[in-house]
Parts: C-alpha cells; structure tokens; sequence
C-alpha cells in the first residue's frame, strides 16, 4: 500500500448519538463477519472506561464515541 492508495481510503464514520448507534447496529446484526477494536483507560485509572470503540463492518470503518 501506498500513499495514494491511503489518500483513496474511505473515511470512517463516526457514530456519537445513541440513535445513530443503534441504526449501525440494526445493520451489523446480519453481518457473518464484523471486527471490533476497542480502546480504554485503564492504563492510567483503576477502574476500567471505555473510551473509543472502533468497527469494520461490510467493508467500512465506524468510529463509537462511548463517551457522554
């Protein structure tokens, strides 16, 4: 992959709402195949937060703000 091919990736979409949150899931609930990646800070925090959310699905990229 290069630069240009980069430059040629669909952005990814964020979800922020909580109705926007549930027509994506409405949507991945068929899928065979999703990837989820997920972000916290318990690095620095003694109780685990989630912090971002990420997700393929049917061959886009969606970004989850979990945060209020």
């Amino acid at each position: 992959m290069n630069l240009a091919d980069l430059k040629r990736w669909p952005a990814a979409e964020l979800i922020d709402t909580p109705d926007a949150l549930h027509h994506c899931i409405q949507q991945w609930e068929g899928l065979k195949v999703l990837g989820v990646d997920s972000e916290s800070n318990s690095f620095f925090a003694y109780r685990d937060r989630l912090c971002l959310l990420q997700v393929t699905a049917d061959g886009k990229d969606y970004i989850v703000d979990p945060l209020p």
